[in-house]
């Protein structure tokens, strides 16, 4: 009985290291590893301190479009959140190409100013570690493209939307957690980025996917000023300048 209970014990313990040592930098959304484009080996140490918005993309969904081009716009606003992109083909095999691929693929057609990265799994035994620490920290695991899971600047993840919920929904939230990153005695919010890679002028429509309701949808942000853009007026977007 001693022998079982102890043969137990270990079998549990031995169990948690190492699902604690699939997960590195578990403790740290920031260190937590992955693959560029290329191939490279690296971290998210270097987004550290910005509101990030990560999602799962594929450029064969009914979500494409609409999404692609909500996020350039999303991340032409604002300075301080970076968009991360990461290719996935678990969800109707919508993603076939390599990344090397999506990514020129998507600059070509949408111009796009966030990075996108090494293809990966979002969902699974094989899933990777930044999802794996997603999932855990939210509860809520990708069911299609393009889930949006929104990191505040100090790693934490603050809330997850399935595609349903498109980025002028989610604009508040978003919005919030720019706003909450510390102002120094300057009064500049910090860490202070490098300036945005210039891009090409807007798309003026966001209705690409079917499911998205005909007319220009508005992002409508707190009623604190700077306000959000209307969707369909390109002209009126300016950087977050703070």
């Amino acid at each position: 009985m001693k022998m079982a209970k102890c043969w137990f014990v270990c079998a549990v313990l031995s169990a948690t290291l190492a699902l604690v040592a699939s997960v590195p930098g578990a403790e740290d959304l920031f260190s937590t590893p992955i693959v560029d484009a290329n191939g490279r080996r690296l971290t998210l140490e270097e987004y550290r301190g910005r509101v990030l918005l990560i999602v799962n993309v594929a450029s064969e969904c009914g979500f494409t479009d609409g999404h692609y081009k909500s996020l350039v716009k999303l991340q032409m606003m604002f300075s301080r959140l970076q968009v991360l992109a990461f290719p996935c083909n678990q969800f109707g095999a919508q993603e076939p190409q390599d990344a090397a691929s999506v990514q020129r693929w998507a600059k070509a057609t949408y111009d796009v100013n966030f990075p996108i990265f090494g293809k990966v799994n979002v969902t699974g035994e094989n899933a990777s570690p930044l999802f794996r620490f997603l999932i855990s920290a939210t509860a809520k695991e990708p069911t299609w493209n393009f889930w949006k899971y929104l990191v505040n600047h100090e790693g934490r993840v603050l809330h997850a939307w399935g595609p349903w919920q498109d980025v002028e929904v989610v604009f508040p939230e978003i919005k919030a957690a720019v706003d909450a990153i510390p102002i120094d005695e300057a009064g500049s919010r910090r860490p202070r980025p490098p300036a945005p890679a210039r891009v090409a002028e807007p798309r003026a429509s966001l209705n690409g996917d079917t499911r998205v309701p005909a007319g220009p949808p508005e992002i409508k942000p707190p009623s604190e000023k700077p306000t959000g853009p209307k969707i369909g007026a390109p002209s009126r977007m300016k950087h977050d300048d703070l």
